[in-house]
């Protein structure tokens, strides 16, 4: 997809890129509506349902789209006709969306946990829709090992820098499909999760069932960035090692079996992820 007018912000920039002409958006957690506002006046997207579990900020998403498109008379037709091309929705996650209503959702700027409860919420209406780009701000481990572990076919691994911050893109679907974010193949998780296993110092340590399914997915996404060569991956192991060892060190102090278990696995996701980025 060309991008020929701004987009506020890399983060957006890289979620719209993996919308296809005439997909069907949803954005869960609108906020502000700018993704779907800039996919529609691109001419990618045909139609979009905003939702939030709030009403202020569908007031905020329709007076964006209201300014977005406004013609000279200040006129917009586009929101509350019921075949506009917006539709604001109050409601809970997926809740407001009719199964197959949707091609692609955009779930973003929301905790890993809470993105993980929304996938699980309804299945059936979670699996009618295409594809998700998930975009999470904290606990993305949560998320990703929710989405491996869940039999999701894992289209894209990206990582975007914004505001001097890092942030991590999740791209899956329930079935194989093409995206334009991602030239190969999407692989099925548990093939990710395999080729994980047998990357160095894998099968040796994890050998605890709840290891290997804390650990595989984030070593899967490493390898998958590493397969992109990705400019933002030595930065952002660095980050995640830094981190690790923090939180080694401070229930170091701790006594317990629980500390000692996290202090464990900290020791080993710092030694199996310096390998997986580096191998």
């Amino acid at each position: 997809m060309s991008i020929r007018r701004p987009i506020p912000g890399e983060r957006l920039a890289a979620m719209a890129a993996c919308a296809s002409r005439g997909d069907r958006v949803a954005d869960i957690g609108t906020d502000h509506a700018q993704l779907p506002i800039f996919l529609l006046r691109q001419g990618v997207s045909r139609f979009a349902i905003l939702t939030d579990i709030r009403e202020g900020p569908l007031s905020r998403a329709k007076e964006n789209i209201f300014k977005a498109h406004a013609d000279a008379r200040g006129v917009c037709d586009r929101v509350l006709t019921a075949d506009g091309e917006y539709a604001l929705r109050l409601g809970d996650g997926l809740s407001p969306i009719a199964k197959g209503e949707a091609d692609i959702a955009f779930i973003a700027g929301m905790g890993g946990e809470t993105i993980a409860k929304i996938l699980e919420a309804d299945p059936e209406k979670t699996k009618s829709i295409g594809a998700y780009v998930l975009q999470p701000r904290t606990r993305q481990d949560v998320l990703r090992t929710y989405v491996y572990g869940n039999k999701y076919y894992v289209i894209d691994e990206n990582l975007v820098e914004e505001n001097g911050r890092i942030c991590e893109i999740l791209v899956a679907a329930s079935a194989p499909v093409k995206m334009p974010c991602s030239e190969r193949e999407a692989p099925a998780s548990e093939t990710l999760l395999s080729e994980a296993l047998n990357a160095p110092g894998c099968r040796a340590n994890l050998r605890r069932e709840e290891d290997a399914r804390l650990l595989l997915p984030q070593i899967a996404q490493l390898r998958r960035l590493k397969e992109k060569n990705h400019p933002l991956l030595p930065r952002f192991v660095a980050e995640i090692i830094a981190e690790e060892r923090k939180i080694a060190a401070g229930v170091a102090l701790s006594r317990g079996a629980d500390a000692k278990s996290r202090a464990r696995l900290s020791e080993l996701r710092i030694e199996l992820l310096t390998r997986a980025s580096g191998d």
